[in-house]
């Protein structure tokens, strides 16, 4: 039988994952490239509800989508070499959408995140790392538990002044048109990043294990309008126990006519190419 997949393709070999990389090729990675010149992107989101046609690691499968296009462009606009980091991007912030099935997440009151952050950074960075730059796509982890991390982590504060970088970007909310929890926006962009954008980029939605919805499903959710629902006054409510929520699964807008719009004229595609250029200025800043 012919062999149609390419490993190769579909994982491009200047496209570099910690965890697809040995232990040798760290070593090398080390001694090839300049310490200054060394990067470590880090994939953040959570398992939350994005409603009932798009998957639970949302957040996380799209910020991978953003890291995976700025590292391409970092490589091939800069001759930079950063290393994707993506261990543990599904473990991030409890949230309003917290008891809705499915979602899983850490309360910032509870100290794992915490330790996460610190045995990986200082790991990373005693091997001969000192710039990372975090790609988030969940705004409980920013609001919760990223500047709590870089203001009131004592082993964070000594990495920092040993010459340790650490800087971020609320990827989805920067550049661009900033994305409501389960809006037309982020059904758009999974449905373009898996059939219609370039093909680097198709890819990278199976890299990432993205699904587009289905559009049956997003027929039942046309019309919803809960945008209240992101005030920052309701973000530890419980949106479950909203009306209509067995339908919506915390959706708090959709519109399938601005949903097809984003798709036909292109613009979904521009607005995730405002939102990388946007991430890039702030990882280039870091040089």
């Amino acid at each position: 039988m012919e062999n149609t997949i390419d490993i190769d393709t579909i994982y491009p070999r200047n496209l570099l994952y910690w965890d697809r990389m040995s232990s040798a090729e760290i070593s090398d990675y080390l001694v090839r490239v300049p310490a200054e010149k060394r990067l470590i992107l880090i994939v953040w989101g959570v398992i939350e509800s994005h409603g009932p046609a798009l998957g639970l690691g949302s957040d996380s499968m799209l910020a991978g989508l953003a890291a995976d296009e700025a590292a391409r462009r970092l490589y091939e606009e800069k001759g930079l070499e950063p290393i994707i980091f993506d261990a543990w991007k599904n473990v991030g912030s409890l949230s309003a959408t917290r008891n809705f099935p499915g979602a899983i997440g850490f309360h910032s009151s509870v100290p794992v995140i915490r330790e996460i952050w610190e045995q990986t950074l200082s790991r990373m960075f005693k091997e001969g790392f000192s710039k990372f730059f975090l790609v988030n796509g969940d705004g409980g982890n920013w609001m919760n538990h990223w500047y709590g991390l870089k203001w009131d982590s004592p082993v964070i504060d000594a990495l920092l002044k040993q010459g340790m970088q650490l800087e971020g970007g609320n990827w989805d909310q920067e550049g661009g048109a900033p994305y409501l929890h389960g809006g037309h926006h982020e059904h758009a962009l999974t449905t373009w990043a898996c059939y219609h954008a370039p093909e680097h980029i198709r890819l990278s939605a199976i890299r990432n294990r993205l699904r587009a919805p289905d559009t049956e499903i997003l027929k039942k959710i046309d019309g919803a309008n809960y945008a209240y629902l992101e005030d920052v006054s309701h973000r530890e409510h419980d949106w479950s126990t909203y009306p209509d929520q067995d339908r919506l699964r915390s959706v708090t807008e959709f519109s399938l006519a601005e949903y097809q719009k984003l798709l036909d004229s292109g613009d979904i595609g521009k607005d995730f190419d405002a939102k990388i250029a946007c991430l890039m200025k702030k990882i280039e800043a870091m040089f």
